[in-house]
């Protein structure tokens, strides 16, 4: 979703006011389209306004074969490419784009946390992951780009 500046929120690297950050899931279907209006829509707005962030919800999945997985698997590993692209085609207009893998959060994906998880995985609720999200979000402008933050308690 594209989140306009917010006068009242902060974080503790500094006021979100006056940011603009493109946040998505864009893994399929109706994440995946509007994932791409989004972006179609937020990149010409983030180059006027001179930069911004666009951070991808992307899944260890990526990385890990998974039986019944193949679609989403796949389908992540090409946001994290898009990322990668992105962040180069917009890096000298000041726009970041990264990518943040939260790991297990209890969503409807998940079974609201039932899934089967390895051993020791911290399942979280959705506002767990706000945290890392304000960070990026709060970053410099020359700041971190292409990159991977991932909140799993194992390897993505």
């Amino acid at each position: 979703m594209i989140h306009h500046p917010v006068p009242t929120a902060t974080s503790r690297r500094g006021p979100l006011s006056g940011k603009v950050a493109v946040v998505t899931g864009a893994g399929r279907g109706i994440g995946r389209a509007i994932a791409l209006g989004y972006a179609r829509a937020a990149i010409p707005h983030l180059r006027r306004r001179g930069g911004g962030k666009i951070l991808v919800m992307g899944s260890g999945t990526r990385m890990r074969a998974s039986a019944g997985q193949s679609a989403y698997a796949a389908s992540k590993l090409a946001v994290w490419m898009l990322t990668q692209t992105l962040a180069v085609e917009l890096q000298d207009a000041e726009i970041s784009v990264n990518e943040l893998i939260p790991g297990p959060v209890k969503t409807a994906l998940t079974g609201h946390g039932q899934a089967r998880f390895p051993a020791g995985e911290w399942i979280k609720e959705p506002e767990d992951v706000v945290p890392l999200a304000l960070h990026l979000a709060t970053q410099p402008a020359r700041g971190p780009t292409a990159q991977s933050y991932s909140l799993m308690r194992r390897s993505a």
